[in-house]
């Protein structure tokens, strides 16, 4: 089963951390991928751990990262009209304007 997904933002690329555990073989595996900073996209895993759905979600709100056919790439943590990916390092906190 998934246990979670994290975004890592290196500036020249992302890195996507899949943290994974079987409970009948009581072991745990962490595997890890790289995508292009220009471009980030992979395919989504929901199909195999529903558990994916939010964590892609969110990834994709904060960082940009798509999902290939994820079933609902809309805003989870953002408004839709929200400009830009906070979570990435490049972004600009001093531009923000409370309303």
């Amino acid at each position: 089963m998934l246990l979670c997904l994290a975004c890592v933002d290196y500036e020249e690329r992302f890195e996507l951390v899949y943290f994974l555990q079987s409970l009948a073989n009581e072991q745990s595996l962490v595997l890890k991928t790289q995508v292009s900073y220009d471009r980030p996209a992979l395919p989504s895993v929901c199909a195999v751990w529903p558990a994916a759905d939010w964590y892609e979600r969110e990834a994709h709100d904060l960082f940009g990262v798509s999902f290939d056919g994820h079933p609902d790439l809309s805003p989870l943590l953002l408004y839709p009209e929200f400009d830009g990916y906070p979570g990435r390092k490049a972004y600009d906190f001093f531009e923000y304007r409370e309303f």
